[in-house]
């Protein structure tokens, strides 16, 4: 099976979300599955074989902490190709709702599409401004996987549907 997993933020910081993603790529490549991931990276960062770079990440106050994230027309247009040329079965998209990777490989995408959240949040303005162009995201979304009870909340009480907490 071929699966893009489009991780949010940097690859050169460490944290959960990169790491976590890191370790899943790495077990389905070791049961056979052709992987590639899409994550914030800068064109000379050194990276694993099965991680493709989307443009130098910029640190963005967000939840309580800076992460940093790509976004802009250089980092759509490396999403954009990386979905065209990927022939991917499935995209997993790891925070498809904050401002970087994630809302642009589900515009550009055209077949299944599942999503982890893993973050908790409180309704905000930005949010509110944001809610109509993070729709037309979760639209496309086929399955929905929170990994806590509290980031399963908070997407179920701000944007309605439901998440499989594991």
């Amino acid at each position: 099976m071929r699966i893009g997993i489009v991780c949010p933020y940097s690859w050169d910081m460490p944290g959960g979300v990169k790491q976590h993603i890191d370790d899943l790529a790495q077990a389905l490549i070791a049961q056979g599955h052709e992987v590639s991931v899409i994550a914030p990276a800068a064109d000379d960062d050194e990276l694993p074989p099965y991680v493709t770079g989307a443009g130098r990440a910029v640190p963005v106050p967000y939840n309580g902490s800076v992460a940093r994230m790509s976004f802009g027309f250089l980092s759509a247009a490396r999403v954009r190709r990386w979905v065209r040329t990927g022939g991917f079965d499935v995209l997993h998209i790891h925070e498809p709702l904050i401002p970087s990777l994630g809302v642009l490989a589900c515009w550009a995408a055209r077949g299944p599409i599942v999503a982890t959240f893993h973050a908790s949040f409180t309704r905000s303005r930005a949010i509110a401004v944001a809610e109509p162009l993070l729709r037309s995201a979760l639209e496309k979304l086929m399955g929905r996987i929170a990994v806590s009870d509290a980031a399963r909340k908070s997407l179920v009480e701000q944007f309605g549907g439901d998440a499989v907490l594991i």
